[in-house]
């Protein structure tokens, strides 16, 4: 198994993903009053294809593609990331845009350990940049203990620690 980084993928490879991309989040839609994926496939191909949107893409020996992890420290990619928020509380990374927004992990065996290996290379880019990473997950995803998982992965490369900072929780006023 190889892990590349890489700019910008095909738009057949993009396309591949997409549809994983897509699949992965139908469920977690399903059961979260807020949609899941950070975009839809206009956004997502263009990611693919944007350079300042990292991949780091494994392949078997082969070269068949097994998995994907994508980031980007462009924050204007994601207008739901409250930027002043960064700003104050995170001035230096902020002003030297070291924070990276991680849009997704995705694996075509989940059972293979393929995004762990994605995933440590993409912690090692970013620790190598100084950089701190944001991780966006709802509920669902909180409840299988994604904090030790992070943590585990980021302490692999460099000292870590989490720090939860903020939620959001959704209420519905209705007739009874």
């Amino acid at each position: 198994m190889n892990v590349s980084l890489e700019e910008v993928v095909s738009p057949e490879l993009a396309e591949l993903f997409w549809v994983l991309y897509d699949e992965s989040f139908q469920e977690l839609n399903r059961k979260s009053p807020c949609m899941q994926r950070a975009w839809d496939h206009e956004e997502f191909m263009s990611g693919m294809a944007d350079p300042t949107v990292m991949k780091a893409v494994l392949r078997d020996g082969d070269g068949e593609v097994q998995a994907l992890s994508i980031w980007s420290n462009n924050l204007d990619l994601f207008p739901w990331v409250s930027q002043p928020f960064y700003q104050g509380e995170f001035p230096e990374y902020y002003n030297e845009a070291r924070i990276y927004y991680v849009v997704a992990t995705l694996s075509l065996d989940k059972r293979q350990g393929h995004m762990s290996q994605v995933m440590d290379v993409m912690t090692r880019e970013i620790s190598g940049a100084g950089g701190c990473v944001i991780f966006d997950l709802c509920d669902e995803l909180t409840s299988i203990s994604w904090q030790e998982v992070i943590k585990e992965v980021s302490s692999k490369v460099v000292p870590s620690d989490i720090r939860l900072l903020g939620t959001q929780t959704y209420w519905m006023a209705y007739q009874v």
